[in-house]
């Protein structure tokens, strides 16, 4: 009767639909248009970097709350994707549009990683040039943690 019985719970827990499918985690470096230096030439204007994550998910109501990475703390503007495929940038490394499909019963949310005032400790350890973002779906946590990014190319600064 035990086996059963933990033989259904199995069963019931592999069942269970995943609410996220398909992550794809983007960033691009932006320099200003007018590059700041030193006496000596040296440039000392910082780059900004835009991380964008790619959310392909069940067609559900979720609230995504925030995100960690490069030791900061990041509130997520989310924008739903309504096209059947959407060009996300190209790839830096091979010069690829990057081109996401989400199946047809999915959706595909955009995610802007926006710095917070607000250092808010993460929930699991981030480590380098990873990402953890995290959502709600119907009153419970959703945590997704991202080991790889994508670097886009950048449009040049005028």
């Amino acid at each position: 009767l035990i086996n059963a019985f933990l033989i259904l719970s199995l069963l019931s827990c592999s069942q269970s639909k995943s609410i996220i499918k398909n992550t794809y985690a983007t960033y691009s470096v932006h320099l200003p248009g007018n590059i700041a230096v030193d006496e000596n030439g040296n440039n000392i204007s910082k780059a900004d970097t835009n991380f964008i994550i790619y959310v392909e998910t069940v067609p559900e109501k979720i609230n995504w709350n925030m995100a960690w990475a490069s030791n900061y703390t990041y509130s997520i503007a989310a924008n739903l994707i309504t096209t059947s495929s959407f060009k996300a940038g190209k790839i830096k490394e091979t010069n690829e549009e990057l081109i996401l499909k989400p199946s047809e019963k999915n959706e595909l949310w955009k995610l802007q990683l926006i710095p917070s005032e607000n250092k808010i400790q993460s929930p699991l350890p981030v480590k380098p040039g990873g990402i953890i973002f995290q959502g709600s779906y119907k009153g419970k946590k959703l945590l997704k943690k991202i080991s790889k990014q994508i670097e886009l190319s950048s449009m040049p600064s005028v």
